[in-house]
Parts: C-alpha cells; structure tokens; sequence
C-alpha cells in the first residue's frame, strides 16, 4: 500500500504523511492534529525549527492560506502552536526510538541482507 505524500508548508520538501505534523483549526485556533484524523483541511510541517519559524512569520501568512482561513476570527498563537509543535515532536521521537528498538530485538532479518 502506498503512503500518501503531502508538502511542509513552509519548506516545500514533500514526505510521507506519517512524517509530517498536521495543523488544522479546531475550536477556533490552528491546532497541531496528532491523530491526523480531525475533519476539514489540513496543513503540513516537517516539524523542523526553522520551517516552524518560516511558516509563523507574518502572522503565520502561509499557515493561514494553507488553511484558507483569511480573517474568520481564527487565532493564530504563535506561542501555543510551538509548545504543541515542541511536544508532537518529542512524541514522534519517542515512538520512533521505541520503533527502532523492537526492530533491533525482533532478530528479523531485512529482505536483500544476504543473511538466511
């Protein structure tokens, strides 16, 4: 099964969905979707400090027409969504660690190692 791609918003670099942080509105403010399963459009980061810099300037511009949410009341706080950026970030490291650990344990052999 293929994994769909999608493009930080800021960076442009295109990657799997899995690797990217999706922001969404929800309860009137740009939130980070860690599920990714909120309803309505999604936008993309890779989650690097700079491309969160670069897509929180002016007044988070690319956030915002990523999203399309013009002047609809929706806040923006650039503060908060780094602090939630911040935290997803951690997560996505931890479970990738803990990922990379069973796989070393599993004693499964990668297909192609020439191991049999």
């Amino acid at each position: 099964m293929a994994i769909p791609t999608r493009t930080c918003v800021a960076c442009r670099r295109t990657a799997g969905k899995p690797e990217l942080l999706r922001l969404v509105v929800g309860e009137r403010a740009v939130q980070v979707d860690l599920t990714a399963r909120h309803a309505g459009r999604g936008a993309y980061l890779c989650g690097r400090g700079a491309c969160l810099d670069a897509a929180l300037r002016r007044d988070g511009a690319l956030i915002r027409r990523a999203l399309r949410i013009g002047d609809r009341g929706v806040t923006l706080d650039a503060d908060a969504l780094r602090g939630q950026v911040g935290a997803a970030g951690q997560e996505t490291v931890a479970a990738g660690a803990v990922h990379d650990a069973a796989k070393e344990h599993s004693g499964a052999v990668p297909l192609g190692s020439g191991r049999s």
